[in-house]
């Protein structure tokens, strides 16, 4: 029973080092929902690169996503 906990364990794990990419609001998406932890009613970009967070964001979620997702670096896409 251990060594399949651990298996999962590592699976896991790589899970979190690997690149994603997603484009989607996060109301309609549970997988967008549970890597921001906010509600977004308009699509933004999410990118995991390396194992961390960006989210890309229009000006007007700008600052609400700077507070509620703090384990992400958000970028202002008037920026990009």
């Amino acid at each position: 029973m251990d060594f399949r906990l651990q298996d999962v364990r590592h699976s896991i794990c790589r899970m979190k080092r690997e690149n994603l990419l997603m484009v989607s609001d996060s109301d309609h998406n549970a997988d967008m929902l549970y890597a921001v932890g906010m509600f977004v009613p308009d699509a933004f970009i999410y990118a995991r690169v390396n194992g961390k967070p960006h989210i890309v964001m229009s000006d007007l979620e700008f600052d609400r996503a700077r507070n509620l997702a703090p384990h992400c670096r958000v970028i202002s896409l008037s920026r990009i």
